[in-house]
C-alpha cells in the first residue's frame, strides 16, 4: 500500500518527523517469509519513507545547455505526465526542451547525483526589467544598490533569474 501525503512545516522538525517513521516496523505475512521455523510466514516490514521534492533550480539561461546536460532530467509518461502537466501550468513553466534540440554543452558539471531519480517538469524563461520598472522600490533600495541604479539609463536592461 502506498500513501502519497503532502508535508509542511519547520525543516528539522519536519526531518525528525521522517527519521522517526522510518524507525518504525509493521506486521507483515507474506509466502515468501515462510520457512520450516516460520510456517504461515509472519514477519516485520520496515516503515518506507520515500521524500518526492519540488526543487527549482535557478541560473543564468545562457547555460541551459550545461544544466541539462548535467542533470538530463526525464519527463513524466503515462498518467503521472496529466499530473505533471497540470502541475506546470499551475505555476506557470513550459515544457522541458528535448535533450537533442539542446545545443553542445561548453563545459561539464562535476557533482555526485548517484541514487537519486530526476524527473523534469518544467522550464521558466528569465525575466529582464529596465530600469523604469524598479521606480515604485527605488527608495527601499540600499545606498550601494541606488548607486547602481543611478548610473543606468531608464531602458537599460536588467537581468534577473526569478
Amino acid at each position: 500500500m502506498h500513501l502519497l501525503v503532502c508535508v509542511r512545516g519547520i525543516k528539522h522538525e519536519v526531518d525528525k518527523f521522517v527519521t522517526e517513521l522510518q524507525g518504525q516496523v509493521l506486521p507483515m505475512n507474506h509466502k515468501f517469509l515462510a520457512e520450516p521455523a516460520n510456517p504461515d510466514g509472519k514477519g516485520l516490514a520496515q516503515f518506507h519513507v520515500r521524500p518526492i521534492q519540488l526543487y527549482e533550480f535557478v541560473f543564468p539561461e545562457p547555460c541551459l545547455p550545461e544544466v541539462m546536460n548535467f542533470i538530463k532530467p526525464y519527463p513524466f509518461s503515462g498518467m503521472a505526465k496529466l499530473f505533471a502537466d497540470q502541475v506546470r501550468n499551475q505555476i506557470g513553466y513550459d515544457e522541458l526542451p528535448k535533450l537533442d534540440d539542446i545545443p553542445k554543452p561548453k563545459f561539464t558539471m562535476l557533482v555526485d547525483k548517484g541514487h537519486i531519480d530526476i524527473i523534469g517538469i518544467g522550464v521558466k524563461k528569465d525575466i529582464y526589467l529596465k530600469k523604469k520598472d524598479y521606480a515604485h522600490i527605488y527608495n527601499n533600495m540600499e545606498p550601494k544598490v541606488k548607486a547602481i541604479m543611478d548610473s543606468l539609463k531608464d531602458d537599460d536592461i536588467i537581468h534577473e533569474a526569478l
